[in-house]
């Protein structure tokens, strides 16, 4: 499903601001809400913005080799091979769409 990108935002949104009202509240139930006096928060923040700087550089890196494999098992199967950019492209919406992307 392709949508608009008013609806898609809407959609970013509301799956993000349920998502963080959970965190939060688990969040101020388990530490309380003094951020300052957290020892080395700032430090593992960084780390964990780190991590996901990694995450995400991986993830684009390794989309076009599963597309290329998708495209490989599709061509067995069906004697025309899509390209595996349009996979690539398949696999991203079909990601969103499952909010994992």
């Amino acid at each position: 499903m392709y949508l608009d990108a008013h609806a898609h935002c809407e959609q970013v949104l509301a799956e993000i601001g349920q998502e963080l009202r959970l965190k939060y509240a688990n969040g101020q139930s388990e530490h309380g809400g003094q951020l300052w006096r957290k020892t080395g928060l700032l430090a593992h923040a960084i780390e964990e913005a780190h991590d996901l700087e990694v995450y995400l550089v991986t993830l684009r890196q390794q989309i076009p080799d599963v597309a290329r494999r998708i495209a490989n098992r599709l061509s067995i199967k069906e004697q025309a091979a899509p390209s595996w950019q349009w996979v690539a492209r398949e696999l991203e919406a079909w990601l969103l769409e499952r909010g994992e992307g």
